[in-house]
């Protein structure tokens, strides 16, 4: 899978964004959205999560999309995370079960 990230200063910049790239006449399909900003992690970590193929092509991208004001709290959030999950438990395959379509 390819990641991507994008950090934003404001929240209609963020909206901007996902609007430009759900739009039907584009090049980009969006697979699925996860919105962290609306439903953030216990952490207080936000962003917007889209899983993203460009038309043509079979390859599933991931794409971050970040409040810059947030940022400074991904490192944490990533280790908060990794240490809530069971063990033996692969943090791809817990993420991919929480996943919901908007």
């Amino acid at each position: 899978m390819i990641r991507s990230s994008a950090v934003f200063h404001s929240l209609p910049q963020i909206n901007a964004a996902v609007m430009a790239l759900i739009d039907p006449n584009g090049d980009v399909q969006v697979v699925r959205i996860k919105d962290r900003i609306s439903y953030p992690l216990d952490s207080g970590y936000r962003d917007v999560l889209l899983n993203l193929k460009v038309v043509g092509y079979d390859l599933v991208m991931e794409l971050q999309l970040h409040l810059k004001d947030v940022i400074a709290l991904k490192k944490g959030g990533h280790r908060i995370y990794g240490e809530s999950l069971p063990e033996g438990t692969h943090p791809t395959i817990r993420v991919a079960r929480c996943v919901h379509s908007t």
